[in-house]
């Protein structure tokens, strides 16, 4: 998870803030980002005073694992391998149905073979765009149940756009993290 994009999550019960927990950190290296991210204090300049425009050193950061903590309820949500997990589970009939389709999805998801070798072409965004001479994005985009992410993948490949992806499956979530991370 990417430590800019906290300002964006709310607490999924009483939507209030989440606060940032850490006990994982790393420094990937992804090519050079289009825009800088704003400092978010966990890089080893923070104290310095240098970042007016955005943080070269916080924009490669990801957090591997730690937590989000409500800053208003008690709801603590993990952070597992650099995915946030903010959903809460409860018994309702329409839950245990979304429950059971995610886990379905995720399985497929999380049978992709290797994504190492896989050649970007175009896929659903760009058909539907195409079809519906939809403007190109740009700025921020949240692509909701990225599924196993090519997607997410191919748009976030842009330079003038930075993506957001939410799945509800364990294998999309995975999936979609590595497709991104190579």
């Amino acid at each position: 998870m990417k430590p800019h994009i906290l300002k964006y999550f709310r607490c999924p019960e009483c939507l209030a803030l989440l606060r940032l927990n850490t006990n994982t950190i790393e420094i990937v290296e992804r090519g050079s980002a289009a825009r800088l991210a704003p400092c978010s204090g966990l890089c080893s300049s923070s104290n310095h005073g240098q970042h007016n425009g955005g943080c070269l050193e916080c924009t490669q950061i990801e957090v591997m694992s730690g937590t989000l903590a409500c800053t208003s309820c008690s709801n603590r949500f993990p952070i597992d391998h650099g995915i946030p997990k903010l959903v809460i589970r409860n018994s309702s009939t329409d839950d245990v149905v979304k429950a059971k389709t995610a886990r379905n999805f995720g399985y497929l998801w999380g049978r992709v073979g290797s994504i190492d070798h896989v050649v970007s072409r175009p896929y659903h965004f760009e058909k539907m765009s195409s079809a519906l001479s939809l403007p190109a994005l740009t700025g921020l985009v949240l692509d909701a149940g990225c599924g196993e992410g090519i997607d997410l993948a191919n748009q976030a490949r842009d330079p003038s756009v930075e993506v957001i992806g939410v799945e509800l499956s364990e294998g999309g979530c995975h999936t979609s993290f590595a497709r991104v991370a190579k």
